[in-house]
């Protein structure tokens, strides 16, 4: 878009009544990307989101591939959760432990002839305050459990967690995934 500020002058007589007219041009843009912008800036249709959606972001690639970011917010509270403290074995233990405020980025991929999304990967971080009271600049902190790549920075390892067929809406899976995730058995493989 240009910004060239561009001023024209007219004079249009009506009747008994002469009008002196300024006409300002703020900006001009090419059509075809005035168009990009309008999509881009329009509403989407969500449907229903996940239990706890605070934020969404959706953005188109160049394959044309839909690419959305799901953002879940749970409050701080107590959370029972099964460790396996067999390394490659089975004995499992039930812990009751104090977890924090969590925010929770689910990323998915749909295809441009799909008319369902896949569930790309699930990440997990901790935070003291809602992304409602700071925003963009909500402070996120690792999450210290196990399962996590990266030490706690990377994505949260799904394992052999089953998802809901795609045919179900987002909104069902990516709560099932976060409920199966809190649910499963923690470990330290």
């Amino acid at each position: 878009m240009g910004n060239a500020v561009k001023e024209a002058r007219r004079i249009t007589i009506v009747g008994d009544l002469v009008c002196l007219e300024r006409t300002v041009i703020e900006r001009t843009a090419m059509a075809a990307d005035f168009m990009a912008e309008i999509a881009r800036t329009q509403p989407m249709e969500t449907g229903l989101l996940p239990e706890g959606c605070v934020m969404l972001s959706r953005v188109c690639d160049e394959g044309k591939r839909t690419r959305m970011i799901y953002v879940i917010e749970r409050p701080a509270g107590m959370q029972r959760i099964q460790y396996n403290t067999l390394r490659g074995g089975h004995e499992f233990k039930e812990l009751v432990l104090s977890w924090p405020r969590t925010v929770w980025f689910c990323r998915t991929s749909q295809a441009p002839i799909s008319e369902f999304a896949s569930i790309q990967d699930l990440w997990v971080t901790a935070t003291r305050s809602s992304i409602h009271e700071e925003g963009h600049a909500t402070p996120l902190f690792c999450l210290p459990m196990p399962n996590i790549y990266e030490s706690g920075n990377g994505s949260v390892c799904m394992g052999n967690l089953t998802l809901e067929d795609n045919k179900v809406p987002n909104s069902v899976r990516i709560t099932g995934l976060l409920r199966q995730v809190l649910e499963s058995a923690w470990n330290s493989d």
